[in-house]
């Protein structure tokens, strides 16, 4: 094998790049239509399969394809973040020259392919080790390196499957005689013709599990990323070390010849077919100019390797040439300038956009990106330098636009031109990965794709690569960027908030996208960006699509982050037109003592302000009130900020904004706010005679009354809305009413206590006097209510049997948030472990109700078999029965859908309960002694 590999290393420049034709990327093919489980069957049927199979053994339904593993011993997983252990597994697998400690007896190097050390390779990748970086650089051993390379290599890459198509018109007898109106407009009827031919594929084999999936090609593909990567680390450390340059490449440079060789390296990467519009994403013409230049470098590469492969025996034999020690011919070999590694690096990281290692390639990035300090790489503009290049004086070279990537004697760039091509990437490279990851979205279909949450710590990380060079992507905006993100689907906002908000922080501010070094102005346009700049709301939509999904998952910090992030962008924003725009002025000249002018255009950018929505608003301040975040509310409502507060006096009017005011002011103490928003939003009833508030306003000044736990006003706000016929009772206030209840001290258990009877006789004045309403409107929601206080204690289960006289069967329709209201009265009341209790009773099971919010993006798996009705029935939970045993009894049918709220609810009380007792601990001790 050896021999055979050094004879296609002394090919010409002719063999050792093949033209060879464009191989598609090997994509398998979707998923097919699931096979959903009968419900029913009769008991003979399986034994009817099971002999129909055994007769016709082609029938059997195809099984999931095994995941290749390798035959190499791995270490231990106390061991793995230490590098030498792998070193020393991978050893005795090794050719006998290649080992440290060679076993001529082992025959290991015989048992072992290359998916063993792609596996290997693969399983070292997940524990951060590189061995053939290691190997090479470290303990220099280039050549197991080499041999470790071109074993997984050897083949080329796995060429595409192709699976069996069905053509369901293929068979069917089209009228030749018929108008393009008829076809259109009218039905078609058409003949099925039998086929000559029997079917190749059966029914069976078509519609089950595709077998184009290959996990052996799929593990020799992704251990060529590690390759790229180790390749990519060792033409960093080239181009920062000029001293071990030449010791670095020339291997490098032998293992890039072999992958050409062997056609891993695309052949797209040096085709040059400029975009129909200039400000259009596209590969800059460096590697199409010099691809003669690389050719003849590789060819020379591969000589080299060739010399050193066929010197060394011969020199053991005390052989001699003709022409002297060299491989004869090779004394006459045209010997070419060397390029400098950034190039090399340039077709590396082109390779793997244009092959399937997007996120190797980005590897590589982020390890430039680490770079810091005086090791520190720039982003260079390739449109500027060609441009430069080619209003600078003509040489004789082939490539003299781009002239200033070779080096040696024949070179006449200028130091200066050298230094500008010093330690840079393009910026059309961070571009084109930026761009590729995106189409890399995991969306719940089987293991494709890469997790989102990934994805975006990838393109902020790539994103900050540009921004320390003043670049942006030159060919679309950050924001078309979040567009693409959001329309891939592989995110639920109301399930990832975390996402929308890294997500958010991409965008760009108010001028920087404008005036990067690499934007690209409209030709003949005297300077004019392009129709993408244009501004947009993007930015702060996709904030404020987060601040909701944070409140409705009750998350105050998150919700409070977003908020604070929205008015920092917009600030920022704000700042920087003002720098613009005093930068303008000076330049403006101005007549001696006259009036201050100026003929700047206005500026219409959407995101100088936050433009939170009202109802957005509204629910921020109640998530405030609920927490208790006073200081929060406030600062909307009174701010002296010079923008002022964001609840400004116009928006007291609103339906939703005067009830969360009036919420808040009344748990909060301002009572002069309270006032203010019943004046503003009170009015003149003609039929009643009277003064009017909303029913919503309403609804909230009960709720408040109840927490407050003024049972007079209670009462005198319960007459009046059952003379009212209008009203219709909200479940919130129950809810309200059923907290305040359990918030009650349970030491003193006894119900003829002062606090708790008055409120317990106030609950159940409430029930009886709207009985008519609640059993009109919110039955269902009032007996869930009363079935949830009931399996607090006994006590409260004696209390409620009294309202459930005649009852039946209910459904479980409480929303989340008068649940959790239930929940805290509870947490305050007793302790977690009830909490916990309550919540396990009512709530659904963590894989039923929260696999959406475990799964990366808020997308689940998609299942391999459909769900039938069936699966729904047996999944579905049981009923809970709540009663004294006297007939009374109440039947619940569902659960509650837990949030973020509801668990943090209880791992907040949790931990202040922890608090307290470690802080009595130390005073136990002192007691004691």
């Amino acid at each position: 094998m050896r021999a055979a590999r050094s004879s296609c290393l002394s090919c010409t420049r002719s063999a050792l790049i093949p033209l060879q034709s464009l191989r598609p990327l090997s994509v398998p093919d979707f998923l097919a239509p699931a096979l959903a489980r009968q419900l029913f069957r009769p008991p003979s049927a399986s034994r009817r399969a099971d002999r129909v199979q055994a007769h016709h053994p082609e029938l059997r339904r195809p099984g999931r394809p095994a995941l290749p593993s390798t035959r190499i011993p791995l270490p231990t997983l106390t061991s793995r973040k230490d590098i030498g252990a792998w070193i020393s597994a991978l050893d005795p697998f090794l050719p006998p020259h290649l080992q440290q400690s060679p076993d001529p007896s082992s025959d290991t190097e015989q048992r072992t392919t290359a998916i063993d050390f792609a596996c290997l390779l693969l399983d070292a990748q997940q524990a951060s080790d590189d061995l053939l970086g290691y190997l090479g650089w470290v303990e220099q051993r280039w050549e197991t390196t080499k041999w470790i390379i071109y074993k997984i290599a050897d083949g080329g890459p796995p060429a595409m499957d192709h699976t069996a198509k069905l053509e369901p018109t293929a068979n069917v007898i089209w009228p030749e005689s018929t108008s393009l109106k008829d076809l259109t407009n009218a039905p078609i009827v058409a003949h099925r013709l039998r086929q000559s031919t029997p079917l190749r594929e059966t029914l069976e084999n078509s519609t089950s599990i595709p077998e184009s999936i290959d996990h052996e090609k799929i593990a020799i593909q992704r251990a060529m990323g590690q390759v790229w990567r180790t390749l990519g680390v060792l033409i960093v450390r080239a181009a920062e070390d000029s001293t071990a340059e030449a010791a670095i490449m020339s291997h490098v440079l032998e293992i890039i010849a072999y992958l050409h060789h062997t056609g891993w390296i695309p052949d797209s990467v040096y085709y040059d077919s400029p975009a129909p519009q200039d400000h259009a994403l596209q590969q800059p013409p460096t590697l199409h100019l010099l691809s003669s230049t690389i050719m003849r470098a590789l060819s020379d590469a591969a000589m080299t390797a060739r010399e050193a492969t066929v010197k060394d025996p011969r020199e053991k034999l005390n052989a001699s040439y003709f022409l002297g020690r060299e491989i004869p011919g090779s004394r006459y070999k045209v010997h070419v300038s060397g390029l400098t590694p950034e190039l090399w690096l340039e077709l590396l990281l082109w390779s793997c956009v244009h092959g399937p290692w997007v996120l190797d390639g980005t590897a590589i990035l982020e390890h430039i990106l680490s770079k810091q300090g005086n090791e520190a790489w720039r982003v260079m503009d390739s449109r500027q330098l060609y441009h430069d290049e080619e209003t600078a004086p003509a040489t004789s070279s082939p490539s003299s636009g781009w002239r200033i990537f070779g080096r040696g004697a024949g070179n006449n760039s200028n130091p200066g031109a050298l230094a500008r091509t010093r330690k840079t990437i393009s910026s059309e490279a961070v571009t084109a990965y930026i761009d590729g990851l995106v189409n890399l979205m995991r969306l719940g279909v089987g293991d494709r794709g890469t997790s989102p949450e990934d994805l975006v710590d990838h393109i902020r990380k790539l994103k900050g690569l540009l921004d320390r060079d003043g670049h942006s992507l030159g060919s679309a905006t950050w924001d078309s960027i979040i567009v693409r993100f959001l329309e891939s689907g592989g995110v639920v906002p109301e399930k990832r908030p975390e996402v929308m908000f890294a997500l958010a922080n991409l965008a760009a501010d108010f001028g920087t996208e404008v005036a990067s070094v690499n934007a690209v102005p409209i030709p003949g346009s005297h300077g004019k960006a392009p129709y993408y700049f244009e501004p947009s709301t993007i930015s702060i939509s996709v904030l404020h699509r987060t601040m909701r999904s944070f409140i409705e998952n009750g998350d105050i910090t998150g919700a409070t982050k977003t908020l604070d992030r929205l008015v920092q962008h917009t600030d920022c924003n704000k700042q920087r037109s003002l720098e613009q725009f005093f930068e303008a002025i000076k330049v403006v000249k101005r007549q001696r003592d006259g009036l201050f002018t100026s003929l700047a255009p206005p500026i219409d950018f959407p995101a100088f302000e936050p433009q939170v929505p009202v109802p957005l608003l509204a629910k921020l301040l109640d998530l405030a009130t609920v927490t208790k975040s006073f200081h929060l509310g406030r600062w909307l409502l009174m701010s002296e900020d010079l923008d002022g507060p964001l609840i400004t006096a116009d928006m007291y009017a609103h339906p939703d904004m005067a009830a969360s005011i009036v919420h808040f002011g009344t748990m909060a103490g301002e009572n002069d706010l309270v006032m203010k928003v019943l004046k503003r939003t009170g009015f003149w009833s003609g039929s009643q005679q009277a003064h009017r508030i909303p029913n919503r306003l309403l609804t909230t000044l009960l709720q408040s009354q109840v927490q407050l736990h003024r049972w007079e006003k209670v009462r005198s706000m319960r007459d009046f809305v059952a003379s009212n016929p209008a009203y219709r009772p909200r479940t919130s206030v129950l809810a309200t009413f059923a907290a305040e209840l359990v918030r009650l001290s349970p030491e003193e258990v006894a119900l003829e206590d002062s606090l708790k009877r008055q409120a317990c006789e106030a609950f159940a004045d409430l029930l009886f006097a709207w009985e008519e309403l609640l059993l009109t409107h919110s039955s269902d929601d009032l007996y869930c209510i009363l079935a949830m206080l009931s399996t607090v204690d006994d006590q409260w289960r004696e209390y409620c049997v009294q309202f459930l006289q005649g009852a039946r069967k209910h459904e479980v329709k409480l929303s989340t948030a008068d649940f959790n209201t239930l929940l805290a009265g509870v947490l305050d009341g007793y302790d977690s472990v009830r909490g916990k209790s309550l919540v396990d009773t009512w709530c659904h099971t963590m894989s039923q109700g929260q696999s959406p919010n475990r799964a990366p993006g808020g997308i689940p798996k998609m299942p391999r078999f459909r769900k039938s009705r069936a699966d729904d029935l047996e999944n579905r939970p049981e009923d809970i029965q709540v009663g004294d045993g006297s007939g009374a009894e109440l039947v619940m049918q569902g659960r509650v859908h837990a949030n973020r709220q509801t668990i943090w609810a209880i791992l907040m009380t949790l931990s202040d309960n922890w608090a307290a007792l470690v802080t009595c601990l130390p005073n136990c001790f002192v007691d004691r002694q």
